[in-house]
């Protein structure tokens, strides 16, 4: 051993607790002494500044109170501040270049071997679930009686990767320790660890075995870990000490951060939640290997131990019933503190919210097939002399299953050993590590659900913003406008990318791609760019798009994909693709604000522009009645398939994301076959890495990369909006300001359903079937039709077009739109009265006239100058007079209204913006709106009597009847043909 080597990490003394009596012993310093009684916190410092909004916070302060409940401040304010990087030290995950960078000693042997033990760990929590998939006993309900928790296997390697965090960190922090206290480096002042002697004994073989033997054996490396972790779990405590156990210990280490904060509550109660899954997992191992008669571990399967797992390899879930999905469901909402959150809970809250770090994406990549691992003779070791021993006759053949002739069940050993996950509530004279960390969870998970789930919200008295409060209380406030400003510019952000993407010589092809008619056969499960309508219309645009990429470096420097010599330019091909990631960033913005209750993040990564031949698994982008939708994502709920939903997206994206997916990235993927990639995803699936993000887990969106996206680009709002900030914004905003949106999907049966004697949903799904609608979706008619309204409903609320006829049904409850229900009608008038006032379109005019007609009109703004003209009178009379009176911001609409009539003749003839698609004029007569709307208040408040008089105009105007004494001749008979003889 070389004493040069330091250790960042180093502690002196422990406390041992052997079984039910309290002992403090002398284990590694006679000069231990008890620590000083913790002094008391301060009362927290009254700040003036509001603190930030809640997404923003990533840490607590140690006045936090739940952690002063559990005591966490306290206990640590008995060190050296110093201390506070020592201690993470303690329980931080190295990578293997990390470890493969120290010097060569006991430190390095020590860092390798708790890389090896984690990818062990992983197989062991794989095992034990391959285990309860094969078996059909009770073992698991056992457990988990008399609570609401359950056991499950998780879904991916990602996720055991992540389960693995919270123990390692105990087991890391113990055998560091082991080692501080070997090459007594680095000591931490008055640190002790509380643990009994059997902790103390199992830490101390497996780091002797770690770090003294010369060659490893994974098998006898996994029985040791088995019985250390037993130990840890199987532990009687007496006594209300804070700490008390080593689980204790690493949970308060692993949730610091910088500057004496803590991580959020949310992270502590996800630790807790998977410290239970690891204490379920370490129970059921111990119970299946004492009970097949077997002195050390032995796993159920080792053939499938000695692989590296993988997605498809993992035992899976079964079905649940709908009674069982329901309760699960309930779990999820439950507001009862008296039962841990499950697996299944931590799992999507971490999908959704937790980063992946490079770490783990590193300790994935070294997760390699173990063949030489065998669990064969169990090689003891002597507690006197911690040498290697050879077994004695009391030891079985571990590669044999010799059971003893009184065989003990596994449900009666996991009855006994119960008390240390699930103890009973009553007689209860001990604690357990298990309800230490119950403890701790029941602290913070108020707190918690303020950061993950209460996101109620006020809206203001005039109905345009929403406030939304942090976790102090202080309030952040949100305008609509302000949203609809930002979707707005993302929108044209994106049509302008896609466009420079286009090659110098290329410029033309979104217009003309733009006049394409391209449609959607519902019938046909391919992409709506492979069916046999469109692809003749889209092929020749790729082509050309592709061959002026792929030529020699000529005219804009560097943009050639292909150089003179005839070698792939690699450096331009990865600098498209990180362009492509900049187009789908903004995709997945603009969709998330516009398309209505956002799906959640982690089900983006499901959504296909085209049929997966390998799953069959249909595509979830189409054309619904003239409007481009993405429907049935991947179910969040078990044993279902996909979930029934269908978002719209509004009119001004529908163009450029089909010329994105319809032209960029057929072209992008003739690229990836250039650099020899895989381009299978990303000719199916839309949210997806081009280039891997993470070494392992495949190359599709998950739910950091959208919630990064998102915050990256709403960076003006007070708050860092996430997917799920923004699904319950957007629920809620549509819930008070849209309330016939909740009655559509209980519509009464129709005098139809009645007479043919069945109820509407049974007309709708068996009846006279709209092919309107892919069967694939396997949705009603209404609740398809409800889905878009949805959609639209709230693009209009952030002026993205004006609603349709169904739209404004729905938007005729809102007080928002109360001014916008006649708004086509009152469009249609302006259109009259810009012809008949204006005399803009006069016959015979030449372009040149109509356009200098047009700017003569628009200078001199007779609409609006000295109170406005009849042509305003008329427009604003067409919209229902309110209760309270006309408002400025009628007299904006009408303006507004009359400005779009007059520019339909901008060009020299008449071009029809009614429905306009294009973001560009969208955002253009919204300002023209706001402008006209300040025009008329500023007005109001000066000259009041002018606005009153203007009012009193408009309502007799609106209300005024025709006088028709002047046309004598009306009803002369002329118009209609009189006979056929020239027919």
């Amino acid at each position: 051993m070389n004493p040069s080597q330091n250790a960042s990490y180093a502690v002196p003394t422990i406390v041992l607790l052997i079984a039910e009596k309290r002992v403090v012993q002398k284990f590694f310093s006679p000069e231990w002494i008890p620590p000083p009684i913790p002094p008391p916190i301060p009362p927290p410092m009254v700040n003036t500044k509001p603190p930030p909004a809640l997404r923003n916070d990533s840490s607590l302060p140690p006045t936090a109170p739940f952690l002063l409940d559990i005591g966490w401040p306290q206990y640590l304010a008995t060190f050296q501040k110093s201390s506070q990087p020592l201690f993470q030290d303690l329980v931080r995950f190295r990578s293997n270049a990390e470890v493969k960078a120290l010097p060569k000693g006991p430190i390095r042997r020590l860092e390798s071997g708790l890389l090896l033990l984690r990818q062990l760990y992983i197989r062991y929590m794989v095992d034990i679930q391959r285990y309860n998939c094969s078996t059909s006993h009770d073992g698991v309900r056992i457990l988990t009686q008399g609570s609401r928790a359950h056991f499950n296997p998780l879904n991916s390697v990602s996720s055991y990767t992540r389960y693995s965090r919270p123990i390692m960190q105990c087991v890391s922090m113990m055998l560091r320790y082991v080692q501080a206290n070997s090459i007594d480096k680095g000591k931490i002042p008055n640190f002790t660890i509380p643990c009994t002697a059997t902790e103390v004994a199992s830490a101390t073989r497996l780091y002797n075995y770690l770090v003294r033997k010369e060659k490893l054996d994974l098998g006898m490396l996994m029985q040791l870990l088995h019985a250390f972790l037993l130990t840890l779990v199987r532990c009687k405590i007496e006594g209300m000490d804070v700490m008390a156990c080593p689980s204790d210990i690493s949970l308060v280490f692993s949730s610091l951060v910088e500057e004496d904060r803590f991580q959020p509550a949310n992270n502590i109660t996800v630790a807790c939640a998977i410290l239970q899954h690891n204490w379920f997992a370490i129970s059921m191992q111990g119970a299946q290997v004492e009970a097949s008669g077997k002195m050390a571990f032995f796993p159920h399967s080792p053939d499938h131990f000695k692989k590296a797992p993988s997605n498809d390899t993992l035992p899976k879930r079964t079905v649940m019933s709908t009674a069982v999905s329901s309760q699960v469901e309930e779990k999820e909402i439950s507001t009862n503190e008296e039962e841990l959150q499950d697996e299944v809970d931590a799992e999507v809250w971490m999908e959704e919210e937790e980063e992946e770090s490079e770490a783990d994406d590193e300790e994935q990549n070294i997760m390699l097939d173990m063949a030489d691992v065998h669990f064969g003779d169990c090689l003891p070791l002597d507690e006197d002399n911690e040498e290697l021993q050879m077994p004695s006759k009391k030891f079985f053949t571990l590669n044999e299953d010799k059971r003893c002739e009184e065989e003990v069940s596994i449900l009666r050993l996991l009855s006994v050993n119960k008390i240390f996950v699930c103890p009973p509530k009553d007689s209860m004279t001990f604690s357990t590590p298990y309800t230490r960390f119950k403890f701790v969870w029941l602290k913070a998970v108020k707190t918690a659900r303020a950061e993950r789930r209460d996101y109620g919200f006020t809206f203001s008295a005039d109905g345009q913003a929403v406030n939304i409060p942090d976790s102090t209380g202080a309030f952040h406030t949100i305008k609509f406008n302000q949203l609809g400003s930002i979707v707005r510019d993302i929108i044209k952000d994106f049509t302008t990318i896609i466009q420079s993407v286009l090659p110098c010589n290329c410029e033309t092809v979104y217009k003309e791609f733009s006049n394409l008619e391209i449609a959607d056969d519902l019938g046909c499960r391919r992409s709506i760019f492979q069916q046999p309508k469109n692809q003749p219309l889209l092929q020749p645009l790729i082509q050309t798009v592709y061959d002026q990429l792929v030529e020699a470096d000529k005219g804009r420097a560097g943009l050639g994909v292909m150089r003179r010599n005839g070698t792939v330019n690699e450096k331009v091909i990865k600098k498209l693709l990180d362009r492509e990631q900049n187009i789908l960033s903004l995709l997945n913005v603009a969709f998330h604000l516009s398309c209505g209750v956002a799906p959640r993040p982690f089900q983006l990564k499901s959504f296909r522009y085209d049929l997966d031949p390998d799953t069959g698994r249909e595509r979830n982008l189409f054309i619904v009645w003239g409007v481009l939708a993405l429907a049935n994502p991947a179910a969040k709920q078990f044993g279902i398939g996909v979930q029934e939903c269908l978002w719209a997206f509004p009119s001004s994206l529908m163009t450029p994301v089909l010329f994105y997916l319809g032209i960029l990235r057929p072209v992008f993927s003739k690229l990836l076959g250039l650099l020899r990639s895989n381009a299978k995803e990303h000719s199916i699936y839309i949210f997806t890495h081009a280039i891997p993000k993470r070494k392992k887990g495949g190359n599709l969106w998950n739910g950091t990369d959208v919630n990064t996206s998102l915050q990256k680009h709403t960076q003006s709002l007070p708050i860092a909006l996430t997917g799920t900030l923004l699904r319950n914004l957007t629920t809620g905003m549509l819930r008070k300001f849209f309330p016939s949106l909740t009655e559509l999907d209980h519509l009464p049966n129709s005098l139809l359903d009645q007479q043919a004697q069945h109820l509407r949903d049974t007309g709708n799904t068996h009846y006279g079937r709209d092919y309107d609608l892919p069967r694939s979706l396997e949705m009603t008619i209404d609740r398809a039709r409800g889905y878009i309204v949805t959609s639209q409903a709230l693009q209009a609320l952030y002026g993205l077009g004006i609603p349709d006829e169904a739209t404004c049904c729905v938007l005729s409850s809102s007080h928002i739109f109360a001014s916008r229900m006649n708004e086509s009608i009152a469009f249609k008038e302006a259109r009259f009265q810009v012809l008949s006032v204006y005399l803009l379109g006069f016959p015979g005019s030449e372009p040149n006239q109509s356009q200098m007609a047009v700017r003569n009109v628009l200078d001199s703004a007779a609409y609006m100058g000295t109170i406005g003209d009849w042509v305003l009178r008329k427009a604003f009379c067409r919209q229902l007079s309110p209760p309270s009176g006309y408002s400025p911001k009628y007299g904006g609409l009408a303006a507004m209204l009359i400005i779009k009539a007059v520019k339909e003749w901008s060009l020299g003839y008449h071009r029809d913006l009614l429905n306009s698609a294009d973001i560009n004029s969208a955002q253009h007569f919204s300002g023209c709106e706001s402008a006209a709307v300040q025009y008329f208040e500023d007005l109001k408040e000066r000259f009041p009597t002018s606005w009153i008089k203007l009012s009193e105009e408009v309502y007799n105007l609106e209300f005024a009847r025709s006088d028709l004494s002047d046309l004598s001749n009306i009803w002369d008979g002329l118009g209609i043909p009189r006979s056929h003889d020239k027919a």
